[in-house]
């Protein structure tokens, strides 16, 4: 299945959905509009990539089950709809299927702006027992209410956060209880699905590195070795 140059304004439950079964999908150069209580995709199929959309409004951008082979790419996220109660996640992994992913999921190059001040509790990623490897790099970050970035779950799953940058404005929500006190943090992870390297060389847009204290759950920001900024 290919999917280029359209624009969806759907009616139902998600803009897209790649259901199971689906073996093959390649999304790109369209935009999706979602409304309110909507998820924009719904990825369940494998070998699914996603490059040059841009896609608004709805209560999480991607909900996905266990696909196998994911590639995210130089997308547009932007403006999610709902209020206090609403949960909505860049991309949230379903917790509780009781499916494993083996093969490694890349998020890249992506421009995440939730937009949205009166909204819930939310996550940039929400990355829960599927067991899938995701790789999250290069990605513009705004604001996006509490945490930025969870793992957790048994086994969970293990997630690598590279060579991202944070919109300046982090620098004041980050440990000032703006945020979600819950989850003030740029990054938090259960310390057994991940090692301590795997949060590295995230910076503000003005090129500093995310502060140390700012990271919980037992790993180490690395900043040394990091490629030239911008």
């Amino acid at each position: 299945m290919t999917v280029r140059n359209v624009i969806v304004d759907p009616g139902g439950s998600y803009a897209l959905n790649v259901d199971t079964g689906a073996d093959f999908a390649v999304v790109e150069y369209s935009r999706f509009n979602a409304s309110s209580g909507e998820k924009v995709f719904r990825v369940n199929g494998n070998n699914a990539t996603f490059r040059r959309n841009e896609a608004t409004g709805g209560q999480d951008c991607f909900w996905m089950g266990a696909p196998e082979n994911l590639l995210v790419e130089n997308n547009y996220y932007h403006d999610a709809t709902g209020g206090p109660s609403a949960h909505a996640d860049g991309f949230q992994w379903a917790p509780g299927l009781g499916q494993q992913v083996t093969t490694t999921t890349i998020i890249r190059g992506n421009y995440f702006d939730l937009n949205n001040p009166t909204i819930g509790v939310t996550e940039i990623l929400w990355a829960a027992d599927n067991g899938a490897l995701i790789i999250f790099e290069s990605n513009y970050l705004k604001p996006w209410g509490g945490l930025t970035i969870r793992a957790w779950g048994d086994p969970g799953s293990p997630v690598i956060a590279r060579y991202n940058v944070y919109d300046d404005i982090f620098q004041t929500l980050l440990g000032s209880g703006e945020m979600d006190s819950r989850y003030d943090a740029a990054w938090s992870v259960v310390p057994e699905v991940l090692d301590d390297s795997a949060f590295i060389c995230n910076r503000y847009a003005d090129g500093s590195f995310i502060e140390q204290t700012w990271v919980k759950g037992g790993t180490t920001h690395v900043t040394t070795g990091c490629p030239s900024y911008p």
